[in-house]
């Protein structure tokens, strides 16, 4: 993953940085839930976490994220 803000490199990261793989990360959330007898539902939304600290935008900054095998994200902050 790589971020960039008004072309300026924010960021980069691997998948791997989160428990060596983001399907270990809800391996782990499985595992803790069932640890106090919760479960994860059909249709939840897990979010695994994200790969960089955050940073701040203001508007007119440009901002574009790209995965490699998902493409490339780009907006504008309004």
């Amino acid at each position: 993953m790589i971020l960039k803000r008004n072309g300026q490199l924010l960021a980069s990261a691997c998948g791997i940085e989160a428990l060596g793989n983001p399907l270990n990360v809800v391996t782990w959330l499985a595992n803790k839930l069932a640890d106090v007898d919760h479960e994860i539902r059909e249709g939840e939304i897990i979010l695994t976490g994200s790969l960089t600290k955050y940073f701040f935008v203001s508007p007119g900054d440009s901002v574009q994220v790209s995965f490699t095998h998902l493409g490339t994200v780009h907006f504008t902050v309004s």
